[in-house]
């Protein structure tokens, strides 16, 4: 495809976007522009990681957009991977002195910017195992700190402290963290 094409379908993708509906009865229902048939693979790669992500409050009606673009850039980098698969890295063009020489083909560099932005989206979502890790510590964090952010209700138990007229340490404090992993001291053979 030539880069005039690719501007090309960008453009009408865009156009795409300009006219979907500002509200869908579904607020987690699939963008409009994943219906067109040019991105066809990347609509699979909703229902597959949609679910999850709004499960675990990693996707959001305002974020909508975002991951359709990881699903589109997905599908593309799958579409690319598919096409090296079947028609190889290197292609054979003519040379000004009339042989041929093997070039690279253009889908492999097509196929590493899609890779690069599968896995700079990946990160906003928190689908790296790093990057999940990350996510999940910030929102626990975020929990203890503001108890009822995700939906949750507190039902925390009192401390020994707590328990016995004391204070406990604040939230996220290194002071005091190390408590919770007390244990009772062995008990002594007379």
């Amino acid at each position: 495809m030539s880069v005039k094409k690719m501007i090309a379908e960008a453009e009408r993708i865009a156009s795409l976007l300009a006219e979907a509906p500002a509200e869908t009865p579904d607020v987690m229902a699939p963008p409009v522009v994943l219906n067109d048939p040019l991105v066809a693979a990347a609509l699979p790669i909703w229902g597959d990681y949609a679910p999850e992500l709004r499960r675990t409050h990693r996707l959001r009606p305002l974020h909508r957009l975002s991951f359709a673009m990881f699903c589109v850039y997905m599908g593309e980098w799958i579409a690319a991977s598919d096409d090296i698969r079947r028609n190889g890295t290197f292609q054979l063009v003519s040379t000004v002195a009339g042989g041929a020489m093997e070039r690279t083909r253009p889908i492999v560099a097509f196929r590493e910017i899609a890779y690069r932005n599968v896995m700079d989206l990946s990160k906003e979502f928190g689908l790296t195992p790093r990057e999940e890790y990350a996510l999940f510590r910030d929102q626990a964090d975020a929990v203890g700190k503001n108890p009822g952010l995700f939906g949750n209700t507190p039902n925390r138990a009192l401390s020994d402290d707590q328990a016995n007229g004391g204070e406990a340490a604040p939230s996220g404090s290194v002071i005091g963290s190390l408590s919770a992993l007390d244990s009772a001291p062995p008990s002594s053979v007379n």
